[in-house]
């Protein structure tokens, strides 16, 4: 049986103002939002990776399952939910382990929608291949002026099924 993974881009916004901050606490919002769905083929490499899930011991992954964030968007939450029991090894990246997956998938030449079958890095299209705000994910770290200055961070919420 086939293992497959669900991904939704998160984002955390800072309130530009104070009466935002207030409302937020009021309501006891996390600040995270939902931003996008994201489409990542089965690729067991990229799993074990990511999360080791369909390990064989041969990679050491970026990160252990932690677990869905508390915090989590309702959207995201509602997708979660609707896998029940079939969803496993859920778990989170953060921007900056979202940065090492990029450097590793462009080093090893691993793309998350289809085989890899460009001539160079020149034409590499990142591992994501979504663009946050006009630029790719990666680039917050690099570029942080090129963003929203609301935008405080970014994270990729997923699990997987069976």
């Amino acid at each position: 049986m086939g293992c497959d993974i669900h991904a939704h881009l998160e984002i955390k916004l800072v309130p530009k103002d104070f009466r935002e901050q207030v409302k937020g606490a009021l309501n006891q919002t996390s600040g995270w939002y939902y931003y996008s769905p994201i489409t990542i083929h089965r690729n067991y490499h990229l799993f074990a990776l990511m999360a080791d899930v369909r390990n064989n011991g041969s990679i050491s992954p970026i990160a252990d399952p932690k677990g869905m964030p508390e915090d989590a968007s309702l959207i995201t939450r509602m997708n979660k939910d609707g896998w029940g029991v079939d969803g496993h090894s859920h778990s989170w990246l953060g921007i900056d382990e979202l940065v090492i997956l990029e450097e590793y998938c462009r080093k090893h030449k691993i793309k998350s929608w289809g085989s890899y079958r460009i001539a160079d890095d020149h034409d590499y299209e990142p591992f994501l291949n979504v663009f946050l705000f006009g630029n790719y994910i990666q680039e917050l770290k690099t570029y942080p002026e090129h963003y929203p200055a609301e935008l405080e961070d970014v994270r990729l919420v997923f699990w997987f099924d069976n």
